[in-house]
């Protein structure tokens, strides 16, 4: 994760790890910010803009935010190994180059990852290097000792051995997310219907277990993760895999991933690099 600022330098506060960003910003800057005026002809600007999430920011997002922050001062915060939207730039030179040049630019790498232990990185920093090679991994401080593990299911035991998982979850205590495609959901409430799981609607976030898809789990976290049927969950490409980086980062205590079909690549090198995977 980097910060940038075209103007004064920044320090974050509180927990800041290396592959999530913390929330920081005053207001969210969008697109929807072109929107924003004072007066019919006249559009909104600011003094000192900032911007979280950068990584997803297209070159043409980034325009209509140096349009409405003329004096060129911005705090930017990023992880560009979660990049995934389309049009998103590859790194901090390149958002630098569609940026009016307005002075000097400090550009602060963090390196050091509080949030997420080191097994679940282990993992996660393969599916890194394939997704995104030119953004260096992070060095994780803690360990809990639970190292991720990998359940291969026949495709009729899928929601079933999810289920388990995430009632086991849900029975230690603390927060239980299951980030899964989709077209899933519907079956995952209905068989966790017993611990309370939402999808598709806020209340999910504050549910017993959360099932949520890729794209709505970036900048949350969780202690227990069950990341189901990765094949599925994000596209082959690059942009997908660090999709599936963000989704395994998610973490803070343990990781599990379920699968009937065959994994991604990069992830499958973790798996048996990894301990013995469990099938059921």
């Amino acid at each position: 994760m980097k910060f940038t600022t075209a103007a004064a330098a920044f320090q974050p506060s509180g927990d800041v790890s290396g592959c999530g960003a913390p929330r920081l910003e005053v207001a969210r800057i969008t697109a929807t910010a072109a929107c924003l005026y004072d007066a019919p002809d006249e559009p909104r600007t600011f003094g000192h803009v900032l911007v979280d999430e950068a990584q997803d920011i297209s070159a043409m997002q980034w325009r209509m935010l140096a349009r409405r922050c003329p004096t060129g001062s911005m705090t930017l915060v990023g992880d560009f190994g979660q990049a995934s939207r389309p049009a998103a730039l590859r790194d901090w030179e390149e958002v630098l180059a569609v940026l009016p040049d307005r002075g000097d630019t400090r550009v602060v790498t963090l390196t050091v990852n509080y949030r997420t232990p080191a097994e679940i990185m282990q993992v996660a920093h393969r599916v890194l290097a394939a997704a995104a090679p030119q953004v260096e991994p992070t060095e994780a401080v803690r360990r809990t000792g639970e190292e991720p593990r990998f359940i291969s299911v026949d495709r009729s035991g899928l929601v079933a051995a999810v289920g388990r998982e995430a009632r086991d979850a849900a029975s230690v205590g603390g927060t239980v997310a299951v980030i899964a495609p989709s077209g899933l959901h519907r079956e995952l409430v209905a068989d966790l219907a017993d611990v309370g799981a939402r999808a598709g609607t806020a209340d999910a976030l504050d549910a017993r277990v959360a099932i949520l898809a890729a794209t709505d789990a970036k900048g949350l976290e969780f202690d227990f993760v069950i990341v189901v049927e990765p094949s599925r969950l994000v596209s082959s490409d690059a942009a997908g895999m660090r999709l599936l980086y963000m989704a395994l980062t998610r973490a803070t205590r343990q990781l599990v991933i379920v699968h009937a079909e065959a994994l991604p690549e990069a992830l499958a090198s973790a798996a048996l690099s990894g301990p013995p995977i469990a099938a059921s």
